[in-house]
């Protein structure tokens, strides 16, 4: 969707920040200490990535996908 410009830099950066924070949270939680249920603080680096699909998903229906 990047290359076509169906949506804009920023909004694919904040995905890639996203992923890489889920990244690192599966890791830890994988490896690293054990944490009970979703209680855990490093279950909220899965926030960033979950807003990006929401504003994703608003930006699609708003803006459509039709290419200049």
């Amino acid at each position: 969707m990047y290359k076509s410009r169906i949506v804009p830099r920023w909004l694919s950066i904040w995905g890639l920040v996203g992923l890489v924070l889920l990244l690192s949270m599966t890791l830890v939680i994988t490896f690293g200490e054990r944490i009970s249920g979703p209680s855990g603080k490093i279950v909220f680096l899965a926030i960033p990535l979950a807003l990006q699909e929401l504003v994703l998903g608003v930006w699609l229906i708003i803006k459509g996908f039709n290419q200049p």
